[in-house]
Parts: structure tokens; sequence; C-alpha cells
């Protein structure tokens, strides 16, 4: 298919038929998290998403967590720092 009109078009039709997720939207999943699956779930998907340097609104975030009394939260915040590769994290 390559880099043509075809191509851009396939590339388009995928991006309107998929969800897309916003930083935004990944940091307001993670306050509306009720259950620590659903925690842990947000925490991972925001180290994924987010800035490659630490941000004063995401750091917090995954600061907070990582006092969670769930200790499967609490592992998730780990595995995210490697994500993230903050030294302040």
């Amino acid at each position: 298919m390559g880099d043509g009109p075809e191509a851009r078009a396939l590339v388009e039709g995928a991006r309107a038929a998929l969800p897309g997720y916003t930083l935004e939207h990944r940091r307001e999943r993670l306050a509306a998290a009720a259950t620590p699956d659903q925690r842990a779930r947000a925490v991972a998907q925001l180290a994924l998403a987010t800035t490659p340097t630490a941000n004063p609104t995401d750091l917090p975030l995954l600061e907070t967590a990582l006092t969670d009394p769930d200790a499967a939260v609490r592992r998730t915040v780990a595995i995210a720092a490697g994500y993230v590769e903050w030294p302040e994290l």
C-alpha cells in the first residue's frame, strides 16, 4: 500500500474509528478510579502517556499512587517508574 492516497485514507479511517485518549483523559481516569484494578491500570496508562520529563501535574499523581493501600497499585507505580525514567520518581 505504501504512502499513497489509499494508505492515507486507511490511516484516517482507523483514526476516526478507534478511540483516542489524551493525557488529560489519562489523568481523569486515575482520579476517578475506584477499585485497585482500575487504579493500577490508570497508573500504567498515565505512565505510558506522560511527558518525557517530570511535570508538576503527573509527578504528584504517581507519588500519591505510591501510597495506595493496595500492593498491586504500588507495584504498578514501581514498574511505571521504569517507563517514565524520572529521577524524581
